[in-house]
């Protein structure tokens, strides 16, 4: 076998390694999103070390308001954080309160945020945010402490963000359906349904 080979076949072990990783036994959590605006077509004018000054401000911004609310961040993607709330065993109004709480503050701290970005010549960032709720499975690698996770929640946020505009959080039916009604928030339905898993599938705006 050619150095080639072996190579590729290492590889393909590595891979089916952190597939087997995931557990097989879902859990009920609250996934959110964070994504930039138009945020390649606004970095493509900077020199390289504004954008990587940017994306650091955003992305570091972000997972510090996150962490407060004892998120765990799964990943950043360049221009956007996926994040998700470990469901407590009651899985109380407290606890979906509190993962509404934390994507507002997200939008709440825009000004804050750019702030930062004007101090160093940079343009604003602007971004929405989606959050839902439902199964997911966990994973691991080997050679990351950070978990991976799976599962139609996650898929829904991708999809739904784009509904929202800038400075706005859209939730998915079912986050909707555990945390309405609330005293502190009001859910609009949004005109448009995702069309994700070849179905409807509401989605709400949140407004304070």
């Amino acid at each position: 076998m050619s150095s080639d080979e072996l190579l590729h076949k290492l590889r393909e072990s590595q891979q089916l390694q952190f597939l087997l990783e995931y557990s097989d036994i879902p859990e009920k959590n609250t996934i959110c999103f964070v994504d930039l605006i138009n945020s390649t077509k606004i970095a493509s004018s900077m020199s390289s070390e504004k954008m990587i000054r940017y994306y650091e401000i955003f992305l570091n911004s972000i997972a510090q308001i996150v962490e407060s609310f004892n998120t765990n961040i799964v990943k950043n993607l360049g221009d956007s954080i996926l994040f998700y709330f470990t469901s407590d065993e009651k899985n109380n109004g407290l606890f979906f309160e509190n993962c509404i709480d934390c994507c507002i503050s997200i939008l709440n701290k825009k000004s804050e945020i750019n702030s930062k970005m004007k101090k160093e010549g940079l343009p604003d960032a602007n971004y929405r945010v989606s959050a839902d709720y439902g199964d997911i499975l966990l994973g691991k690698t080997s050679t990351s402490y950070v978990d991976d996770i799976i599962g139609e929640p996650v898929d829904r946020c991708y999809d739904m963000n784009h509904l929202g505009t800038s400075d706005e959080l859209v939730i998915g039916e079912k986050l909707y359906n555990e945390i309405n009604p609330s005293d502190n928030y009001k859910f609009v339905e949004h005109n448009e349904s995702t069309k994700i898993f070849n179905g409807d599938y509401q989605v709400y705006i949140v407004k304070k």
